[in-house]
């Protein structure tokens, strides 16, 4: 099923939440980042499908705060700096 086709994107501009943006980071990380995550590749091509036409991504800093905290359990640490300013 093509997202596109079912007129799912009334909007462009989108709040997102912390799965969705661990499962970007990870996908975009690589090194099989997402696993360690519960997530997949698949998860990941299908929100980079998702977010293809969103002209803006709004972040709050609780969820910044979040992803920052998840990462910094599941990262070793010699890579957390690496991961988070990739």
């Amino acid at each position: 099923m093509n997202l596109h086709s079912k007129n799912l994107f009334k909007y462009n501009e989108i709040v997102i939440d912390t799965g969705p943006l661990l499962v970007i980071l990870a996908g975009l990380y690589g090194h099989n980042t997402i696993t360690k995550f519960s997530y997949s590749n698949d998860d990941f091509k299908i929100l980079k499908e998702f977010l293809k036409n969103v002209s803006r991504i709004f972040i709050t800093p609780q969820v910044l705060a979040e992803v920052s905290n998840l990462v910094n359990t599941k990262i070793e640490k010699e890579f957390f700096y690496d991961f988070i300013y990739s």
